[in-house]
């Protein structure tokens, strides 16, 4: 079709592209893809969190009807009719919180998808409510409910009544290897207690430290998500194109000026001609090929960063991120198909340097070289320029316009901000990620401190007839959470960062590159959301040991 075309249209076609090699269409397909990635890995991680939750939660429950479980066997009750009970209770809580969330995403969702529309500028794009996506999902959430709730109560009903009815028995164990150490004489008594409770609550010490990690694993991956398409906007439209505006102008010789250029506004400039191309490996006709435009300039080029080529006249440049797409080293061979006024010139030529950058593709080729190998007119048809400080966009807009040469422009700041607009809807993501992840890890840490109040209740009692304030207990019992907070954030961290590295693929397109990036205040603000939820459990922890009563303790033993 392409050659047809070319026949017909002979040189009144200036080079031909198909509809999915425009930017635009790549620019718009990636987008979509990288939300259709996100709509998978989300949920996924959610999911594991969820899970957890479900889990201690559910064990929380039956820790408080321990008791109670016992009163059932003892008066004739089963385990399978126990078990049925909880299966009931698992009903009952997946069907309404289904029931919930449905009329939640009917309130919520519209409006999201409205500001997708504005986004997308797309007007039938419309919430729909998918009767088996919704099917599924509650499957998924029955089948997780009932599972916790048939772990977190298998280990009592295997008790017999008389030891359901007693409570649990404090945990007993040998010493731990810090025990061993010289310094364990040294360490306070709260100290001491806090590590000998760690080590005889394993499940429990695991559990909490879970709910942090996962707090601040994927507040850290949210973060980075927002700071690496913040990192590659900043980096592309500030430090590597170092121009104001890029104009389009109608083939101009190179040794001719542009009226633009002689215009008093001009503060430098750079020539180029820009060309599509299509570039692939030599010598490979089964891989893999790519739509860029050719940059072709003249000496030295200075509107955007890109390095000096040493050998000018022999190699052409390439991005690296092509380069490693096309699994190509320095000093290859690759293919080029230059698409010219009228004409198409295929070549196999080397590739020198390599142009570290993560969007704004070229293919970046010397004049003269191209005119040797390609045969190019002796025209230049784009201009890259940057401005006087003193003069106004308006006022530059009004000689863009007026100008005979030029028949389209586009400021760099402009294309900074439709950049920007187009990635809003993943910052909306990963917002609503922020808080979901938050949500979890606080409710994970409120669970768990619920459970840890529930068992200890008579240690803590034991603890208050021996003349130890609420404050020497919540010493001793933070001590404890400290082991876990030094533990849970390198590790979270890294797991956070990791994540973002996998997701590196997904969200890289033919358009850009996705380079995990985050800012040092993204670890500050993951940190103080975790410190933040475990303040308030702390709080909770003090008012409910505060509020302790020893006669009642001391008969009531829990543990």
């Amino acid at each position: 079709i392409e050659n047809l075309i070319r026949i017909k249209l002979k040189q009144k076609i200036f080079y031909f592209t198909d509809r999915e090699q425009s930017v635009n269409y790549v620019n718009y397909e990636q987008t979509l893809l990288q939300i259709d990635s996100f709509s998978y890995i989300c949920p996924s991680i959610l999911l594991l969190m969820a899970i957890l939750l479900l889990y201690i939660i559910q064990r929380r429950n039956v820790a408080v009807e321990r008791k109670q479980i016992g009163i059932m066997k003892a008066i004739g009750l089963t385990d399978a009719s126990i078990m049925y009970m909880y299966i009931k209770y698992s009903f009952l809580v997946s069907f309404f919180g289904i029931l919930l969330a449905f009329i939640s995403a009917k309130i919520i969702l519209p409006s999201i998808f409205e500001q997708l529309i504005k986004i997308f500028d797309m007007p039938n794009f419309t919430y729909n409510t998918y009767f088996d996506l919704w099917i599924i999902a509650g499957a998924i959430i029955l089948f997780v409910c009932i599972l916790s709730n048939l772990l977190a109560a298998i280990s009592i009903l295997k008790l017999n009544p008389a030891q359901s009815m007693r409570g649990e028995h404090p945990k007993g164990g040998g010493k731990n290897f810090i025990e061993n150490l010289s310094l364990w004489n040294k360490f306070s008594f709260n100290t001491r207690y806090a590590i000998k409770n760690a080590s005889r609550s394993i499940t429990r010490y695991f559990a909490s430290l879970w709910g942090m990690f996962a707090a601040i694993s994927m507040t850290i991956f949210a973060q980075g998500f927002n700071n690496s398409f913040d990192y590659f906007l900043s980096t592309l439209y500030q430090k590597f194109s170092l121009y104001d505006i890029k104009a389009a102008i109608n083939p101009t010789k190179w040794e001719e000026d542009s009226d633009i250029i002689t215009n008093d506004i001009i503060k430098s400039y750079d020539k180029a001609a820009i060309y599509q191309s299509r570039i692939y490996p030599a010598f490979k006709s089964d891989s893999e090929n790519l739509y860029i435009p050719t940059l072709i300039y003249k000496d030295n080029f200075s509107s955007l960063d890109i390095p000096e080529n040493d050998n000018p006249e022999d190699t052409i440049m390439l991005p690296k991120y092509l380069a490693d797409r096309l699994k190509i080293k320095e000093n290859d061979y690759i293919g080029i198909e230059l698409y010219t006024l009228g004409n198409t010139v295929s070549r196999i030529v080397k590739c020198g340097k390599f142009v570290e950058q993560q969007g704004m593709f070229f293919v970046y080729m010397d004049k003269k070289f191209a005119e040797k190998e390609f045969d190019i007119s002796d025209d230049y048809n784009n201009i890259f320029f940057t401005t006087k400080e003193n003069v106004s966009d308006e006022d530059i807009k009004e000689i863009l316009d007026d100008s005979e040469d030029i028949s389209y422009y586009s400021f760099v700041n402009d294309e900074y901000t439709a950049n920007k607009n187009q990635i809003a809807t993943i910052y909306l993501l990963v917002q609503i990620l922020i808080f979901i992840a938050f949500l979890l890890g606080a409710t994970s840490l409120y669970g768990v401190g619920v459970i840890t109040l529930a068992t200890r209740r008579y240690e803590f009692t034991l603890l208050k007839v021996m003349g130890y304030t609420t404050k020497e207990i919540m010493i001793a019992s933070l001590k404890e959470t400290i082991t876990q907070i030094i533990i849970a954030i390198p590790t979270g961290i890294a797991a956070g960062y990791g994540i973002l590295y996998l997701v590196k693929k997904p969200f890289s397109s033919k358009l850009f590159s996705f380079v995990p990036h985050i800012y040092d205040e993204s670890y500050i603000y993951a940190i103080l959301l975790l410190i933040t939820a475990i303040f308030l459990v702390s709080i909770m922890s003090a008012h409910y040991v505060n509020k302790l009563d020893m006669v009642e303790g001391l008969k009531d033993r829990e543990e």
